[in-house]
């Protein structure tokens, strides 16, 4: 069954305990993030992609470390497979290619993560940044 989105943001922020309750603010932000972004172009475009996964948990080794992470999204579209993170900094249009650099890290790691462990050979990633609605691949 599908839901209307405030009552989705609704029953969210309904699922928190009482001492981390969230504030009406914080579901009428949620509320407003969300609806811009599912009335965005990026949204359509994943609307319109092959869903391979979504909250994808890994575990890898790395350098001298272990890395773990959970993959927000991996899509297939246009013969490309996409490893996307959501991003809910506050952030201008303008800003997103500056504020994306700080995620190179990530990238590096998702996308090894998907290579070992699903066997894709050039996965593409990209962040969608939720507040402006817009995605950038690294």
């Amino acid at each position: 069954p599908g839901f209307e989105l405030s009552e989705v943001v609704d029953r969210a922020a309904r699922g928190f305990p009482e001492s981390e309750s969230p504030d009406f603010k914080a579901a009428e932000e949620a509320r407003v993030v969300l609806q811009s972004f599912v009335c965005s172009e990026i949204f359509a475009g994943i609307r319109g992609a092959k869903i391979l996964g979504k909250e994808i948990p890994f575990t890898i080794p790395w350098e001298d470390k272990v890395m773990e992470g959970i993959i927000d999204l991996i899509y297939e579209r246009d013969g490309e497979i996409v490893v996307a993170d959501y991003k809910t900094d506050s952030v201008q249009e303008s800003e997103i290619p500056e504020r994306a650099e700080r995620y190179r890290v990530q990238r590096e790691v998702y996308l090894e993560a998907v290579r070992r462990g699903l066997g894709i050979k050039n996965p593409r990633f990209q962040l969608i940044f939720l507040r402006p609605a817009k995605g950038i691949y690294l």
